[in-house]
């Protein structure tokens, strides 16, 4: 799995504080694992299609996905090695 894809998906809100926390860690993973893309996705605008349903029922949440399948699901404040994770074993 050395080529594959990996997608970090942030569902926040702008509304809550532990999803604004979130942000400089996310940055800071972003930067640190090049491979790893960080798409946010604001959980009350209306998803256009561009992407995939799923189905967040409390934010903040992220969703890593690796060559289109999901492989790990946090909800909450999450510390970077918490996040990491649930990447590394992609890397």
């Amino acid at each position: 799995m050395n080529n594959s894809e990996i997608v970090l998906y942030d569902v926040f809100t702008k509304w809550c504080a532990p999803c604004r926390m979130m942000e400089p860690t996310l940055a800071k993973i972003e930067a640190k694992y090049g491979r790893v893309k960080v798409v946010r996705i604001d959980a009350e605008k209306e998803n256009d299609g561009s992407y995939p349903n799923f189905d967040v029922r409390s934010v903040p949440c992220f969703i890593v996905v690796v060559d289109d399948i999901e492989r790990g699901r946090k909800f909450g404040f999450q510390r970077e090695e918490q996040i990491v994770a649930m990447f590394e074993p992609y890397l």
